[in-house]
């Protein structure tokens, strides 16, 4: 599998890809429509868990110091009622070595904005880490949500959480980093060791099965034609990943997607290619 390793790889941001440390547990609110934790550093560096709300995806918990790029956003803010913040704007670069730092040319201006860096995790992540990894606990409005708590939100806010779930939980169990495809036309995409380090191989849409394999099209979310598929896969090509067909083999026994029946459901892939004839001339 080619996962193309990025060029410009930022080595001060100790990537890795083992799981957040035992023992410690996060606190998340959930805010109806996603999970934020305050101090997410740690699960976005070990996992590439969640997303920074105002850094392009690694977040930045170095206070007082932003790109040129994120202090133009922030005073679109100026009229919160904050006190100001003394800030270092610095030029917008994606260097962090010696000859960078030394010739730097940056300077003061006043926060008002008020903002706050913290990572924000999918619904899936979410519960996953709370439920699969128990490192994570979630609130709503001050109350704590248990796991049965989480998947009856979750599934309100999201039809397709149940499904979505069991595909992240199939990839992550198989060490790959999960991330949202919607970018790409699909539902997830995978990365080798994560965003900072590798571009995503695949991109991942969800189908359904029923048990003689044919499409159960009440609980299928996309339109499987050859067309769509053909254009979806081009839309692939063209950013050099490969679409990855995940399809759920559904029991007939299961009438609802429940937390204690997910690992019934069986995963079938499908990688799918576009065939391009070799000419003998």
């Amino acid at each position: 599998m080619d996962s193309r390793k990025k060029k410009r790889f930022q080595k001060s941001l100790n990537v890795c890809t083992a799981l957040p440390a035992a023992g410690r547990c996060y606190v998340g609110h959930f805010d109806g429509f996603r999970v934020t934790v305050d101090d997410g550093s740690e699960l976005n560096r070990c996992g590439g868990f969640g997303k920074a709300n105002l850094s392009r995806n690694f977040p930045n918990y170095r206070d007082g110091i932003l790109r040129e790029r994120q202090f133009s956003g922030r005073k679109l803010a100026l009229g919160c009622e904050q006190k100001p913040q003394k800030v270092l704007v610095v030029p917008d670069s994606d260097a962090e070595d010696a000859d960078y730092l030394s010739e730097v040319k940056c300077r003061y201006e006043l926060d008002r904005s008020g903002f706050r860096e913290v990572v924000c995790l999918g619904l899936e992540e979410s519960y996953f880490l709370a439920k699969d990894l128990g490192c994570l606990k979630v609130y709503e409005d001050g109350s704590e949500l248990d796991a049965a708590g989480m998947w009856t939100k979750f599934r309100e806010t999201d039809v397709d959480f149940a499904q979505n779930y069991a595909v992240y939980k199939y990839y992550r169990s198989r060490n790959w980093v999960v991330k949202a495809g919607s970018k790409f036309g699909g539902d997830f995409v995978l990365y080798q060791e994560g965003p900072e380090t590798h571009h995503a191989a695949f991109v991942v849409i969800i189908d359904v099965l029923d048990e003689k394999f044919e499409r159960a099209h009440h609980l299928c979310r996309r339109s499987m034609s050859m067309k769509d598929l053909l254009g979806l896969n081009r839309l692939c090509e063209t950013a050099a990943k490969e679409l990855l067909i995940c399809q759920l083999i559904w029991p007939s026994s299961i009438e609802e997607l429940r937390d204690d029946n997910v690992d019934s459901l069986t995963v079938r892939e499908v990688l799918m290619k576009r065939w391009v004839p070799v000419s003998n001339d």
